[in-house]
């Protein structure tokens, strides 16, 4: 959930394995950082959270365990272009 206080969505984007792999958490504050760099808070937060989840949900697709998927998830992060993440982008007006 995102809110600049007068607009407000939810990424539905990720996966039920993420928070059982140490460092996502950590990693996801590297990838907010790097959108701000290019786009309005509101929608940078948007699209680093949808982006992020979007490779949780690819990782999740054939990961064995959180091993796997902690590598799966790199793969996922370094495949996902601007169009992909368009077509999987999954945000909802709150």
């Amino acid at each position: 959930f995102v809110t600049d206080g007068e607009r407000a969505a939810r990424v539905a984007n990720g996966h039920a394995m993420m928070p059982r792999v140490t460092a996502l958490g950590c990693s996801l504050t590297g990838v907010v950082a790097a959108y701000l760099a290019g786009q309005p808070r509101f929608e940078a937060v948007i699209a680093a959270l949808a982006y992020f989840g979007l490779a949780g949900e690819r990782a999740g697709a054939t990961a064995q365990g959180p091993g796997s998927f902690q590598v799966a998830f790199l793969d996922a992060l370094h495949a996902i272009d601007a169009e992909a993440l368009t077509a999987g982008a999954r945000i909802e007006p709150a």
